[in-house]
C-alpha cells in the first residue's frame, strides 16, 4: 500500500456512523461525476483505484480501521443502504452497498435487506429487482455461518423473486448456518430442487452434496439421513416428494463425495478415506416394521444403491482386466446379485470388451 495509508485512515476513524454514511454516500457518487472521481472518497483518494475494484480498496480502508472505526463504518453502510429511495437512478447505488456489505462483511445489514423482500427494489417485477434479488440472495449465502443467515435466507425463500436455481446455493448456505437442521432445509427448499431439476436435469448434482459434507459432519448425516424422502418406489406421482437424487449423488455418482457399504448396518465414511472412521446409519428396526413403513423402504432403497455400486465396481474391474471376465460371472451367479443384475452384468461387460 502506498505510503501515507495509515495516516489517512487516522483521519477517519473517529467518524461516526453517520459521517461514515455520508462519507461513502458522497465517495460513490462522485465516482459517477468524470469531474469529481479523483477526489473521491477524500481524503484516502489517493489509494482509490489500487485494486482496480472500488469495493476492494473500501475493504483494505475498512481493515485499516480500528474496532471502533470498522463498527461505525458498518453502521454507516446500513444506514445508507437503508435510506436509499427505491427508484431505479438509485440501483446502481444499491448495488454498490450490497457488495460492500458482503465484502466487510456487514452482518448488521441483514434485517434491512429483509424489508425490502416484497416492497422497495424487489416490490416492482423488473429485471433490476430480480438481478437485486440475485444479489441480495449470494451476499447473504456468503455471510454463512453467521447466526441471522438463515432466518434471511427463509424470508428470502419466502418471496415471488425466488427461482428454483437459487435452491443448491440456498441449501448450503442453510447448512453452513444450521447444519442440525439440514432436514428442514431439505423441506423448504424441496419442491424448488425438483424445479430446478426438471428445467435444467442433474448434471451437477454432487456439486451440493459434496459441498453439504463439508458442513454438515458425518455424524450428523448417519443419524438423521434416513429421514430423507429416500425410497425404492419413486413413481412419476411422487416424484416432486422424493429425494433419491440426493442419496445417488451422495453415494453412487462417480464423483459422489460419500461411500456407502453393509454388514450388519448400512455405514457411510468418506470417499477420499478408505481406511477412515465409517459411520452407522441409525435406522430404528423392529421386527414387527410394516412392509410399508418409511424404515423398511429405506433399507430397500439403500440396499438397491449397494447392489449398484457393487454392479459398477465389477463393471469397472472386467473392464480393466477383461480375462478375468469368466471370473466375474461366476461370482455374480452365486447369488451375490439378483438375476436380473446378472444379464445386465453380463451384456455390459460383452460389449465392453
Amino acid at each position: 500500500m502506498k505510503k501515507g495509508f495509515k495516516v489517512k485512515v487516522k483521519q477517519i476513524d473517529g467518524f461516526s456512523a453517520k459521517e461514515f454514511e455520508s462519507w461513502l454516500l458522497s465517495g460513490f457518487r462522485d465516482m459517477s461525476f468524470e469531474e469529481r472521481e479523483l477526489i473521491a472518497f477524500a481524503p484516502l483518494h489517493y489509494f482509490i483505484g489500487y485494486h482496480d475494484n472500488v469495493i476492494l480498496d473500501l475493504k483494505t480502508i475498512y481493515d485499516a480501521l480500528s474496532g471502533t472505526g470498522q463498527k461505525n463504518f458498518r453502521l454507516g453502510v446500513v444506514s445508507a443502504f437503508s435510506g436509499l429511495a427505491p427508484y431505479s437512478q438509485n440501483y446502481s447505488l444499491v448495488t454498490l452497498f450490497l457488495q460492500l456489505a458482503g465484502k466487510c462483511p456487514v452482518h448488521e445489514i441483514l434485517p434491512e435487506i429483509v424489508k425490502q423482500i416484497g416492497n422497495g427494489y424487489f416490490g416492482k417485477p423488473n429485471n433490476d429487482s430480480i438481478e437485486l434479488f440475485a444479489l441480495s440472495l449470494d451476499i447473504i449465502s456468503g455471510m454463512a455461518p453467521y447466526c441471522e443467515v438463515g432466518n434471511a435466507l427463509r424470508q428470502l425463500e419466502a418471496s415471488t423473486f425466488f427461482r428454483p436455481q437459487y435452491a443448491p446455493m440456498t441449501f448450503i448456505a442453510l447448512c453452513r448456518a444450521e447444519p442440525d437442521n439440514f432436514l428442514d432445509h431439505f423441506d423448504l427448499l424441496r419442491s424448488h430442487f425438483f424445479n430446478f431439476h426438471k428445467e435444467k436435469g442433474k448434471n451437477g448434482t454432487t456439486i451440493t452434496t459434496r459441498r453439504f459434507v463439508h458442513c454438515v459432519n458425518l455424524e450428523l448425516i448417519s443419524k438423521k439421513i434416513w429421514w430423507l424422502n429416500l425410497t425404492s418406489r419413486p413413481g412419476a406421482d411422487n416424484q416432486k416428494h422424493c429425494d433419491n437424487w440426493f442419496g445417488e449423488a451422495l453415494f453412487l455418482a462417480d464423483d459422489a463425495p460419500l461411500r456407502l457399504t453393509k454388514g450388519d448396518h448400512f455405514y457411510i465414511s468418506r470417499n477420499t478415506e478408505r481406511e477412515g472412521k465409517k459411520y452407522k446409519i441409525a435406522i430404528p428396526y423392529t421386527d414387527t416394521s410394516p412392509k410399508q413403513s418409511h424404515e423398511y423402504d429405506i433399507r430397500k432403497y439403500l440396499n438397491s444403491l449397494i447392489e449398484k455400486l457393487r454392479e459398477k465396481e465389477c463393471i469397472h474391474n472386467i473392464r480393466t482386466e477383461p480375462d478375468s471376465l469368466e471370473k466375474y460371472i461366476r461370482t455374480l451367479s452365486a447369488n451375490i446379485f439378483s438375476l436380473s443384475s446378472l444379464a445386465r452384468m453380463k451384456k455390459w461387460a460383452e460389449e465392453s470388451l
